[in-house]
């Protein structure tokens, strides 16, 4: 007899309970904890640098821009 556990205990996802236990977080009455809240937090994450990368790009005149920016490296 061998002293090792069962072949295909040793993995996590074998044994659901222990697995659950370990990977998710107990539940909790604070919505701050709650999974849809990570989802809106990542959308944030995601769209707010996005909108603001556009509106200051929208803003600049690109052409412009590019005229000033040669006319200033050009120091004759």
């Amino acid at each position: 007899m061998s002293p090792s556990p069962t072949p295909g205990t040793t993995l996590p996802w074998r044994r659901p309970s222990e697995y659950r236990e370990i990977t998710f977080s107990p539940e909790s009455s604070a919505f701050s904890t709650q999974e849809w809240v990570g989802f809106v937090i990542f959308a944030v994450w995601g769209v707010v640098p996005l909108v603001f990368g556009y509106r200051r790009f929208a803003r600049v005149d690109v052409e412009s821009f590019l005229e000033h920016g040669a006319r200033r490296g050009n120091n004759t």
